[in-house]
């Protein structure tokens, strides 16, 4: 392989390893983005399901109607499974990131034995 040849694989094989570097820190980025839009969102269910058990247990001047008492039961219940969703539907989200950053990273580690290997070799060639 001559010197022209070498660079150039030399170049192509750092220009991939730093993309790699970049997609490994966003899909990290990502994961910890969705973590935090997870938590925001569960808080703010909590936050509602705060209002409506606050409605529930403090009654007007007249009591709480039994209606009433059961639909804000069911508001609550509505709230909870909300909540539930959300924690599946992040654990499903990151779950799909991590799978993502382990190939993402098999393909670095590889990217990084290929110049390793390959600069080797050619530092090899040149002191013969």
């Amino acid at each position: 392989m001559d010197s022209s040849n070498s660079k150039l694989l030399d170049t192509l094989l750092s220009d991939k390893i730093n993309l790699l570097r970049e997609q490994i820190q966003d899909i990290m980025n990502e994961i910890d983005l969705r973590k935090q839009l997870a938590k925001d969102t569960i808080a703010e269910i909590d936050e509602q399901i705060c209002k409506v058990k606050t409605l529930l247990y403090e009654p007007d001047a007249y009591g709480t109607p039994q209606g009433r008492k059961t639909e804000l039961e069911k508001q609550i219940q509505t709230l909870e499974l909300g909540k539930q969703n959300q924690k599946i539907k992040c654990w499903n989200d990151i779950e799909g990131l991590k799978r993502e950053l382990r190939q993402t990273k098999r393909e670095y580690r590889e990217a990084v034995r290929r110049a390793s290997v390959t600069s080797s070799t050619l530092l090899n060639q040149r002191l013969k």
